[in-house]
């Protein structure tokens, strides 16, 4: 099962983040265009992990704390990101970017998937935040009735599934694109989360099946995998296909990526072990534990870095591959910077004070 601190589950988190640089790394074309489907790997792991929290401890206490998750996950998102939005907030001031009192609130409270922030990429967050407090109410609720075990679960879940895909339908038939109309709301993008809770149940309550199922279909899963996939790499994210069924096709094959590599994780480390690819599994693993601290700061950190090293000590003639690398390079170091200065210490004090009632205290899900 998944333990606190998964390899496995980190080296998808590190692949994720790796594809949003490329996706704003002006590297090529290609890269900039399918980069954005990590955001959407990045849903289909919260889903998967955040809903297991929930699964696991009403597995030990055949209860649920929702306010203890709630507060559990807002020490977990709200420092560093607010410690980011004063330094985007310090930026502009610098630069002298005006800044609307609208684009701050939006910021503050998360609806910024509906309004223009100031981050700019943090519409993502806005929809998790949503969904952990949906999640924790759905579940808060099944479980006072005893159907958390049950086939309400997963019914509810396919029924979000649907609802989101009718939804993406309507909304590209009638509305001119916008990405706040389109791309960005909750509404309309919360069934990848939904996926990977669907996933979860599945892992977490029937382990047995799941596992039989992923060893007896796992070539129809690579399929799912590669048709998913590949729509990204054809298409540009505004496209109709990908508004409506490609993004249902994506998160198919992120689930049944993880779905794949959480039962064979094992056989994957170990041909992997006698690999020179050990080194970059495990590399990828590392990153990922500072995902969320480089995805916050990764549209500002890495551009301002790299444009001054590139200015004033190579006066504006390094190839792409290089400035790209100085992003990237700049982007990892200060989300590790964050992470130990910020994210770190409240999560010490969230696991002391406020510790989870199932998993002991230092688990960064």
């Amino acid at each position: 099962m998944v333990s606190q601190r998964n390899l496995l589950l980190d080296v998808f988190r590190g692949l994720a983040i790796f594809l949003v640089l490329l996706r704003h790394g002006a590297l090529m074309e290609i890269t900039t265009r399918m980069g954005w489907i990590g955001v959407d790997l990045f849903f289909v792991l919260s889903g998967f992990l955040v809903s297991g929290l929930l699964f696991r401890e009403y597995a030990a206490n055949g209860s649920l704390r929702a306010g203890r998750f709630l507060l559990r996950r807002a020490f977990k998102i709200y420092p560093l990101f607010y410690a980011v939005v004063i330094i985007y907030l310090f930026y502009n001031w610098w630069k002298g970017i005006p800044v609307t009192t609208g684009s701050v609130l939006a910021e503050l409270f998360f609806f910024q998937n509906y309004h223009p922030g100031i981050i700019g990429i943090s519409w993502s967050l806005a929809i998790e935040e949503h969904f952990y407090l949906l999640l924790a109410i759905m579940l808060t609720l099944a479980a006072t009735r005893g159907y958390v075990k049950g086939k309400v679960v997963p019914a509810v879940c396919i029924l979000i599934i649907l609802l989101c895909l009718t939804g993406r339908a309507l909304t590209n038939a009638w509305l001119p694109f916008s990405p706040y109309t389109h791309f960005f709301p909750t509404h309309l993008r919360i069934d990848s989360l939904t996926a990977g809770v669907l996933l979860s149940w599945f892992y977490h309550y029937h382990y047995e099946a799941t596992k039989n199922f992923v060893h007896r279909y796992y070539p129809a899963l690579l399929i799912v995998v590669a048709a998913g996939l590949l729509p990204a790499f054809l298409m540009e994210a505004e496209n109709e296909f990908i508004l409506v069924p490609g993004f249902t096709l994506l998160y198919a094959a992120f689930g049944a990526a993880l779905a794949m590599g959480l039962i064979f994780q094992w056989r994957i480390e170990r041909i992997l072990a006698a690999t020179r690819l050990k080194g970059l599994y495990r590399a990828l693993a590392f990153i990922g534990r500072y995902s969320y601290a480089i995805y916050l700061v990764h549209m500002l950190a890495g551009p301002a870095i790299s444009n001054f090293i590139n200015q004033y000590f190579f006066r504006g003639d390094l190839p792409v591959i290089s400035v790209f690398l100085l992003k990237t390079a700049a982007n990892i170091g200060t989300g590790i910077l964050l992470t130990w200065l910020i994210e770190k210490p409240a999560l010490s004090w969230r696991d002391r004070y406020f510790p989870t009632p199932v998993l002991k205290p230092s688990s960064n899900v």
